[in-house]
């Protein structure tokens, strides 16, 4: 008999919150926010002034973009 207290959707939070964190600290470790200040780029943008591949920070931007995940930008924090 199948236990009932897991909840799939709690399982897939934590994880889906495991990865926003990783995002997060690796955007910190990168100067992502620093070069984001006062202003909005598209990810290519980004990753040519930090001299990054794009496709890490669109990856990275799915990732924020994705349910469930709070996105904080330069004006706050929202939901996506």
């Amino acid at each position: 008999m199948p236990d009932e207290s897991l909840d799939p959707g709690l399982i897939h939070r934590i994880g889906t919150g495991f990865m926003a964190s990783g995002a997060l600290f690796a955007a910190l470790d990168l100067d992502v926010f620093d070069t984001l200040e006062g202003t909005e780029l598209e990810a290519a943008e980004v990753a040519a002034r930090l001299k990054l591949d794009a496709r890490h920070i669109e990856a990275t931007q799915k990732l924020a973009q994705s349910p469930n995940t709070k996105v904080i930008n330069n004006t706050g924090v929202h939901e996506t």
